[in-house]
C-alpha cells in the first residue's frame, strides 16, 4: 500500500501543482474579517499568524499588491486569541482581512513561520478576486 501511494504522489508531482490546485482549496477555511486598519500589522505579526496570498507575495518577489487586503493562516485556538485581543468583525462585504483558519490537529506550518511558503503563496492567489493576482500564481505554479 505504501508503494502504491509513492507512485501516486509522484505522478502527481510530475502532473505539477496547477494540475491539482483544485483539489486543494479545502486546505482551510477561509472567512472574510473586517478590522481596523490599524490593528491589521499587529495581527499580522501575533504569534501563530502565517501571512498568505497578496501579504506574504513580497516575502518571494512576487509583484502583486493587496488593494487594502491582508491574507493568513491561522489555527482554531490562534483565531480566538486574535478575537479575544483584537476587534474584528466576520463580513463577506468589503472585508479587509482573509484569514484561512485550519484545526490545530492539522496546522501545517513551523513555529515561527512569518510567511506560507511559494508554492502555498501561489495557490492561495489563485482564489483571489484580482484577476492579477490570480495570473501571478498561475505562473508561479506552472514554474514549480
Amino acid at each position: 500500500m505504501a508503494a502504491y501511494g509513492q507512485h501516486r504522489a509522484r505522478r502527481r508531482a510530475a502532473e505539477g501543482l496547477s494540475a491539482i490546485s483544485g483539489q486543494l482549496y479545502e486546505r482551510a477555511e477561509r472567512r472574510s474579517f473586517y478590522a481596523h486598519p490599524a490593528d491589521l500589522s499587529r495581527i499580522l505579526a501575533l504569534e501563530g499568524v502565517v501571512r498568505a496570498g497578496v501579504s506574504a507575495a513580497a516575502d518571494h518577489g512576487i509583484d502583486v499588491v493587496g488593494g487594502g487586503l491582508d491574507e493568513a493562516y491561522v489555527s482554531v485556538s490562534a483565531l480566538a486569541r486574535i478575537h479575544a485581543s483584537h476587534h474584528i468583525e466576520e463580513r463577506s462585504e468589503r472585508p479587509n482581512l482573509i484569514l484561512r483558519v485550519v484545526s490545530d490537529v492539522d496546522w501545517p506550518f513551523p513555529d515561527g513561520a512569518e510567511a506560507v511558503p511559494l508554492a502555498v503563496a501561489a495557490i492561495d492567489l489563485l482564489e483571489s478576486d484580482d484577476e492579477r493576482s490570480r495570473r501571478a500564481g498561475a505562473e508561479i505554479l506552472g514554474q514549480l
